[in-house]
């Protein structure tokens, strides 16, 4: 898919505010966002395969799980699930209300139990490990869409079908990060080792998302057989910060009748 070339004057610069006070700076060069740009993104997390299953899909998951591996007493069973609703709807209050308290010994618990339910149900597994993948390459793919070259950078600017291909966007952070740390050691004020997720940020605003607008464009591939719905529950704030299933929702206690691991 080729772009429609963009002249000069509508290349805009920007440099991570963290690299700020580096001397000199390096300089990245972006095209203007175009009513196209969120369609063909959605097309290049489609090409990629790439998919991302929301909190509620993780949650419905997860309450399968339980069902199907428990061993216990029913009653048992019904006060775990009617627990681990109870939590993850006042994660979702608290998002929406900061006076709205989470418990952190309960959070620790369900944490607890929810990695054990993962550890024992494949596709819990599967779904943390998109989701990982989904952190890592989707905001990259959205920066290799904008990005129009740069410069105090070694790695080769390079275009494929109007895009910097995941390659070279991958020796581009790798420079950055290498940079980064020659200017920690210098001293040099203001750098925090955040100027690539900077980058991705930059490139997600132009289309108007954020990390988490992003998770709510539709899925590639939506394979949970549940509505998507809010994608908080511990969403990452940094697009790149990859979590666990069972910290989706935040990290909560188990409950004192926990899941338990099937039973060999």
């Amino acid at each position: 898919m080729t772009d429609v070339p963009v002249s000069t004057s509508e290349i805009s610069t920007f440099c991570p505010p963290s690299l700020g006070n580096l001397e000199p700076r390096p300089t990245f060069r972006f095209r203007p966002p175009s009513p196209q740009s969120k369609r063909r993104y959605n097309h290049a997390l489609v090409t990629e395969g790439l998919r991302y299953h929301s909190t509620d899909a993780i949650q419905a998951e997860a309450i399968r799980a339980m069902r199907a591996l428990w061993t216990g007493d029913a009653d048992l069973l019904r006060a775990n699930e009617s627990r681990l609703n109870t939590f993850w709807e006042t994660v979702r209050q608290a998002q929406k209300d900061k006076s709205v308290k989470i418990d952190a010994a309960e959070a620790e618990e369900i944490g607890e139990a929810l990695r054990r339910l993962t550890d024992n149900w494949p596709r819990l597994r599967l779904m943390n490990a998109d989701n990982q993948l989904f952190n890592t390459d989707a905001p990259k793919i959205a920066l290799g869409r904008f990005l129009a070259g740069w410069s105090g950078i070694e790695t080769v600017f390079k275009l494929e079908d109007g895009t910097v291909p995941l390659e070279t966007l991958d020796q581009l952070e790798a420079e950055i990060d290498r940079i980064e740390a020659k200017a920690k050691k210098d001293k040099v004020q203001g750098v925090i080792g955040i100027a690539f997720t900077e980058l991705e940020l930059h490139a997600l605003g132009l289309m108007d998302l954020t990390p988490d607008t992003e998770k709510n464009l539709p899925s590639p591939s939506s394979q949970s057989g549940t509505p998507d719905g809010s994608t908080a529950a511990g969403s990452a704030a940094k697009p790149r910060a990859a979590r666990s299933a069972a910290s989706r929702s935040p990290r909560a206690k188990r409950p004192k009748s926990a899941p338990k691991r099937a039973s060999s």
